[in-house]
């Protein structure tokens, strides 16, 4: 057995270890959507909890505050320059859509390896342009929420994400990187569905990526018929 395959067969029983006792290990990244998240359900917890929360991460609070100032939701162009009025003007539910994708674009450049730096950014392109497609097909066809097939596109990757985020503990995984890419391919379905049940995505997000009958023409597609 090769140095790839020990740290493989090594990568692959932490994960199924982590999988069958229920608790993931989350990379750094992704603890301010727990924390959002956690605070979100607490009966006891308050907006400005959440609030401060948001300001403590600079990143989210910048994309908080420019959503917030977005035409959709700030039609009448009043500036947003408070985290605390943006968080109220967009919601806690995109505020947890927002801080999933700022957590998985952290993820997609924090790597030191060039190979998996390629890779998960790639993986990134990819997650924003499902989430496009996902929706303008959406308000297209009125067949479900936008903002709702736009999380569920966002996330379709986040089992690839978690698992390129635990490569850097095993180098020579990155150092054969289509072959680490095949194994990410027969893990990452069951850690993404573990990842959003620890999340609490709604339902209705789970059925759209649990589908069986998925998009199988060439992509992108040409248009939206």
């Amino acid at each position: 057995m090769n140095e790839f395959e020990q740290q493989a067969r090594a990568f692959t029983d932490t994960v199924n270890a982590e999988l069958n006792d229920g608790r993931l290990v989350f990379p750094v990244s992704m603890e301010v959507t727990l924390r959002i998240k956690r605070l979100a359900d607490d009966p006891d917890s308050n907006l400005d909890e959440i609030v401060a929360v948001v300001q403590a991460e600079p990143v989210l609070a910048a994309k908080t505050i420019r959503m917030a100032n977005t035409v959709a939701l700030n039609p009448y162009g009043a500036l947003v320059d408070s985290v605390g009025v943006a968080v109220r003007r967009i919601g806690l539910s995109s505020l947890r859509s927002l801080a999933f994708a700022v957590a998985s674009e952290q993820l997609a450049g924090d790597h030191r390896s060039p190979n998996m730096r390629t890779l998960a950014q790639g993986l990134w392109m990819r997650s924003l342009d499902v989430a496009s497609w996902c929706f303008a097909l959406a308000r297209r066809t009125q067949a479900s929420n936008p903002d709702t097939a736009l999380m569920a596109g966002m996330l379709t990757q986040i089992g690839q994400f978690f698992l390129i985020a635990r490569a850097p503990d095993y180098p020579a995984m990155e150092r054969n990187i289509d072959r680490f890419a095949e194994l990410v391919d027969r893990l990452h379905v069951e850690v993404g569905r573990a990842v959003l049940d620890v999340f609490d995505v709604p339902e209705s997000i789970l059925d759209g990526l649990d589908a069986e009958d998925g998009y199988t023409g060439a992509w992108p597609p040409a248009d939206l018929h």
